[in-house]
């Protein structure tokens, strides 16, 4: 069910003041979500907080985007850093404000207010650099559950497992973390996504044609025919 007024907070991350910044910033939640892998969700969603900080301001994509690489960089590598691996995740943040700057002139948010309905902001979502079709699910989900955006047709594409998206309180963060745990334990993270290995299809012997058949029994009636005089003679 789609919220009806938009959370002021993302219980997403122990820092209060990054939570508030996911909650009001399109371009935070978009790189909280883009650091959301191969670290814990803590050290992803409470990053473009401390960002914000190392660039000043705000993190509008147009000033992301044109700031030198370098600069960039060090604001992600800096201690304490912003991921895993800072250096190779702050190129991608380039690259997804340029993006962002080139197709919705600036503006994160362009990407669902601007779109028809839930599919296209999928599509949108999901060309994004560092983004999948999945990732997709959880921020349409997450807009409108969490944030009362109206997306038309939402619900065909948002997780239908419990997600970040139903997150909204450090006792469903505590649940979350427990399904993901097990999920992942089992090969089935998300839900959904382990494949049943298949046995190979045998291959079913070709079959005769009834031209071949005819042809063959020709030839064996020739050949005995052969035979046979061979025998008179």
């Amino acid at each position: 069910m789609a919220a009806q007024k938009p959370d002021k907070s993302l219980a997403w991350t122990d820092d209060d003041a990054a939570a508030k910044l996911l909650a009001r910033d399109p371009m935070a939640l978009l790189i909280g979500f883009l650091l959301d892998q191969q670290v814990p969700m803590e050290w992803a969603f409470g990053a473009p907080e401390t960002l914000r900080r190392r660039i000043g301001g705000k993190l509008d994509p147009k000033k992301i985007a044109a700031m030198d690489e370098l600069a960039l960089v060090e604001a992600f590598v800096a201690k304490p850093p912003l991921h895993r691996y800072p250096a190779s995740m702050a190129r991608r943040t380039r690259t997804m404000a340029q993006r962002i700057v080139d197709d919705y002139g600036g503006d994160a948010a362009n990407i669902w207010t601007t779109a028809a309905d839930a599919s296209e902001v999928s599509r949108r979502i999901a060309k994004l650099p560092g983004f999948s079709a999945n990732k997709a699910r959880v921020i349409i989900g997450s807009l409108a559950k969490r944030l009362a955006v109206p997306i038309p047709g939402w619900e065909g594409y948002s997780p239908d497992w419990f997600s970040l998206a139903d997150v909204d309180s450090k006792e469903a963060l505590l649940k979350y973390r427990g399904l993901k745990r097990a999920a992942k334990a089992s090969g089935n993270w998300p839900p959904g996504s382990a494949k049943a290995k298949k046995a190979p299809a045998r291959k079913a012997a070709p079959k005769k044609t009834a031209s071949r058949t005819a042809a063959g029994k020709a030839a064996a009636g020739k050949a005995a025919a052969g035979k046979a005089a061979a025998g008179k003679s």
